[in-house]
This record gives C-alpha cells, sequence and structure tokens, in this order.
C-alpha cells in the first residue's frame, strides 16, 4: 500500500484572500459604507454572511498618487471598490486605427446627433446626454467589473489619482455577494453595462479621434443588449443530455439579428461570440462567427447610403454562448462609414472575412461544440499520429505521472481535438470555484489551478463542456497520498497547463516525433482552413 499523509480536508475558508482575514471590527466599518449598506443580510445563508465574505476574499490595499493599481491587458478577475482617494481610470485606444480622412471626428459627430436629435439648437452635452463632470472614481465607486464578469483582460489602466486605498474583492466573493444580493448586483450590473458601451466605443477604429465628452453623448445613445447568459455552459451541457444524438445548437442559440432585418443600428459585439448565417428556404446555414470587437452592418448601411435604399440585414446574427452587443444608432455612424471606408472597384462595400471563408461543415464543427472558445486547443492530426502514446508519456514525465489530458475528443476530418484544456477566451471552469483555486495568468491568459488552495469540490470540473478537467488523488512533493482523518482520499481538480514554468513549450508537442500535434487558436480562420 501507498504511503499516506493524513491532512485536514481543505474548506472553503481555509485561504483568505490577504495574509490575515480582515478583522470584523475592519469588517464593520467596510459594511457599514454606502456602496455596501444596501446589502441586506438576511439575504444570505446563514452559512454564507456578507461579512464572512468580506473578512475572508477581500484585502485592502493602498497606492500612491500615480502607482497602477492594475495595467491594461492583465488577466485579473477582482472587483475593486474605492475606500478613500480618488482613481483614475484610462482607457486603451485600438492600435493602428486607420486614420479618418476629410471632416473632422468632431464634425461629423456633432452633425450626427443633429441628425438623430433634430430640435436641438445648441447642445449642452452635460445636460442632455447626461455627460459626467470627472473621470475620477471616488469614495464607494466601483470598478473592474467588466474583466469580473467576462473573465477578459483588463480593458483600462487604474491609477491612484492622489493617496488611495481600495477593497480588492476576489472573484468567489464578488460572485456570493453578486448571486445573494439584489441591490448589489443591480448597482454593478448597471455599472457593467454603461463601462461597456462606453468602452466598446473608445476601442473601436470607427470612433477613433473622438473628443471624450462627444463618446459619452454618442454613449449615452447607444442600446446595450445581452442575449444568453455567463452561465451558458450549464444550459449547453443540459441541452446536450437530453437528446445527445439529436442535438441542434441552433434551436437553443437567442436571435440577434432576423436576416431581412430593416438595421436602424451597428450590431458591435461587445464580448461573448455570434454566428452569422444565411436563410435559405427553411435552412439556416452557418456563413461565419463574429467575436468580441466585430460588428454586423457596416456594409449595409453604406449600400444604403450608396443607393438611397432601406439598409436591410445580409445575414442573420445568433449567440453562441452568451453575447453582449452595443447597438450604436446609424445616424452616429453613417458619416463616419463613408469617411473610413473606401469603396471597393465594383462599387461594393466590403464583408467581413469570415463571410468570405467557404468552410461550412468547419464552422458548424466548432461553433456546435462551442470549440470557438479554445485559444490553445490540442489539435492532433490522425494521418500523421501512429499511437505511440510518446506525448502521453511525455505528458506524465512532467505532471507526477499523471498525464493530463486525453488524446481522445471531437473529431472532424483528419483532425481531432483532444480532450486537453484548451485555456478558453472564456474559461467557464473557473466561474463558481469557491475559492479561487482556477485563476488566469496575468501575462498569457494561460488557466491554472492552485492546488494549494483547491478544496476537491469538482465544481470546475462538471462546469467544463469540453471534458477538459478531471479529478485525481491528491499527492504531497513526495508522492504520498493525501488523506483525511477518516481515511479518505484528498482529490483535486486536474488539467493540462501548457506546462507553464516549464522552459520549451508544451512537452506533448515536443515528444511528438511526427510532428502529429500543434496548440491552435480555434477563433482564427487560418487555423479551420488546415480542414480543407
Amino acid at each position: 500500500m501507498a504511503k499516506v499523509q493524513i491532512i485536514d480536508r481543505p474548506r472553503r475558508w481555509d485561504e483568505p484572500f490577504a495574509a490575515k482575514r480582515i478583522p470584523m471590527e475592519a469588517v464593520a466599518r467596510i459594511m457599514a459604507l454606502p456602496v455596501f449598506a444596501s446589502i441586506d443580510r438576511r439575504e444570505f445563508p446563514d452559512d454564507l454572511q456578507p461579512g464572512d465574505i468580506i473578512a475572508n476574499d477581500c484585502r485592502v490595499l493602498t497606492f500612491n498618487a500615480g502607482e497602477n493599481i492594475y495595467a491594461a491587458g492583465i488577466y485579473q478577475t477582482s472587483l475593486f471598490v474605492v475606500l478613500n482617494g480618488a482613481v483614475r481610470m484610462q482607457v486603451e485606444a485600438v492600435q493602428n486605427a486607420g486614420a479618418v480622412e476629410g471632416a473632422s471626428a468632431e464634425s461629423w459627430i456633432r452633425r450626427a446627433f443633429h441628425k438623430g436629435q433634430r430640435g436641438l439648437k445648441k447642445l449642452d452635452w452635460k445636460r442632455d446626454v447626461g455627460v459626467p463632470s470627472t473621470d475620477l472614481l471616488k469614495q464607494n465607486d466601483i470598478f473592474g467589473e467588466i474583466e469580473a464578469f467576462t473573465r477578459t483582460r483588463r480593458q483600462a489602466t487604474a491609477v491612484a489619482a492622489e493617496r488611495t486605498a481600495v477593497l480588492e474583492i476576489r472573484w468567489p466573493g464578488a460572485r456570493e455577494l453578486l448571486h445573494w444580493s439584489d441591490a448589489f448586483r443591480r448597482r454593478v450590473e448597471d455599472l457593467y453595462q454603461r463601462h461597456s458601451v462606453e468602452i466598446a466605443l473608445r476601442q473601436s477604429a470607427l470612433f477613433q479621434g473622438v473628443e471624450d465628452d462627444l463618446l459619452r453623448g454618442i454613449a449615452g445613445q447607444c442600446f446595450f443588449e445581452r442575449h444568453g447568459g455567463f452561465g451558458w455552459t450549464h444550459v449547453f451541457q443540459r441541452q446536450k443530455a437530453e437528446k445527445p444524438n439529436g442535438h441542434q445548437p441552433l434551436d437553443h442559440e437567442p436571435v440577434i439579428v432576423e436576416q431581412g432585418q430593416y438595421l436602424e443600428d451597428l450590431f458591435l459585439l461587445r464580448s461573448g461570440f455570434a454566428r452569422i448565417i444565411n436563410k435559405s428556404e427553411q435552412t439556416e446555414q452557418t456563413v461565419g462567427f463574429l467575436k468580441a470587437g466585430e460588428t454586423l452592418g457596416i456594409a449595409e448601411i453604406g449600400e444604403s447610403m450608396r443607393t438611397g435604399g432601406p439598409a436591410l440585414a445580409s445575414c442573420g446574427l445568433r449567440a453562441v454562448g452568451y453575447a453582449d452587443i452595443v447597438r450604436i444608432p446609424a445616424h452616429f455612424v453613417e458619416d463616419r462609414v463613408l469617411l473610413s471606408l473606401a469603396q471597393t472597384s465594383n462599387g461594393q462595400f466590403p464583408h467581413s472575412d469570415h463571410l468570405a471563408y467557404q468552410g461550412r461543415a468547419q464552422l458548424d464543427f466548432v461553433l456546435n461544440n462551442r470549440l470557438i472558445n479554445g485559444t490553445r486547443a490540442m489539435m492532433v492530426d490522425t494521418t500523421r499520429c501512429v499511437n505511440c502514446d510518446d506525448c502521453v508519456r511525455a505528458c506524465a514525465a512532467t505532471h507526477d505521472n499523471i498525464p493530463r489530458f486525453n488524446r481522445q475528443g471531437f473529431s472532424h476530418g483528419k483532425f481531432t481535438i483532444a480532450n486537453a484544456c484548451m485555456h478558453c477566451a472564456d474559461p467557464v471552469c473557473l466561474v463558481d470555484c469557491p475559492t479561487g483555486a482556477i485563476t488566469r495568468d496575468g501575462e498569457t491568459g494561460n488557466v491554472l489551478i492552485d492546488e494549494k488552495t483547491c478544496i476537491g469540490c469538482a465544481t470546475c470540473e462538471s462546469a467544463c463542456p469540453y471534458n477538459n478537467i478531471r479529478m485525481i488523488d491528491a499527492q504531497n512533493a513526495s508522492g504520498q497520498l493525501l488523506v483525511d482523518k477518516d481515511g479518505t482520499h484528498i482529490r483535486t481538480a486536474a488539467k493540462c497547463d501548457l506546462c507553464t514554468g516549464r522552459s520549451g513549450g508544451p512537452a506533448c508537442v515536443r515528444a511528438c516525433p511526427h510532428n502529429a500535434i500543434s496548440r491552435v487558436d480555434l477563433r482564427e480562420l487560418q487555423t479551420l482552413a488546415k480542414w480543407h
């Protein structure tokens, strides 16, 4: 029998976010702040009170003027509250955005605003469209909610404008507060929607060069919509289980735009994925997809301006999992379309590159199985693979003799997407982790599991829609199995970590003698083109 080490079974509250739990007298002062005053303790279970969440899942950080609280581009899912001082948010503009020729950005926006709001003689942005008087966030203001919800890179740099203290709430604590407190959830959701619209416009090449006050004015006239939900993985898995042999994802994907619909707005995908479809008689065919930052409607609005006819959607759009959409009224983009989109030699406005892609079967394969989510998927060329298992042995050799993937998986044509963590664009496995044991590497975005804080609850295993996480018997550094005082094995979650921290990249790729394995981004059309 293998030697074992007896330990206390890991629990939810074992590893506080700070070095020590926040003292309860400090928790009381924090809970008395207006930002938390609306939280009703009666809405929470007796064993999960908001004070306990603040004590265990929060930490207080202080910064001098000019210091970064966090930088744009890093992966982080914490929510922040300003305790005192002030924070300035600096949104990164789109890189390499094309310069706009012709009239100035300000002039075309002002003309567009007059088109949409006839009767306004002179614009008072603060009065008419609610432009805030300052960019500064003050005491009780919340920030960081966009990335907390979407699990994406920080969209802005948060800088202390003066000596500042903030409360950082790690995701498990933020999730519990949002789940149990209706008032807190409504407040954060409202912030998320308003900030999403403004940041989406700032990061769009279409709106580069527009002054801040004008951009806020446009944002105030845009519409935010969510199609689907952040918890899409559980819905998707349930639908597949109900019809294992006849699951038709299109039957369940929310409609965003109907083909032939009159387009009063430009549709900008803020986060998530959307399927572009073409309807022929009673059949809907996949012809492309949109990912964050891409739009539907530019070509149609351009053609309408050229011909004088109505702008009708040339294709339909459905949410894949979930899609957050910013709808920008057409009168704000009409002049911009003329300025920023040059007509081609045949006088037609260009469509998305996705619409020119002809691999319909490949598109259906990655979208129907939600593999579009994968940024580091393990693709195996079965015409090269000889089943030698060198890749499996190499993985085991670098992970305590326990391989972190299965060569079986989703197959299409000559390729198989193996059951190995894809390090998803939307890593739904980390959403419900009770301790924050699953995180994204701040720089690379690789999805990693901290064995020290994993309590073996298997929540992540059940959340992954690709069967890429499994539970294994935990070991200590000496290879001894860990058991609790009753002799029951301690379990921990395990998956591919891309050999993070080891030189040379993933061992599986390096070990394959036939170059049959590659790690690929399934959101890129170049990857899908390999299936031809």
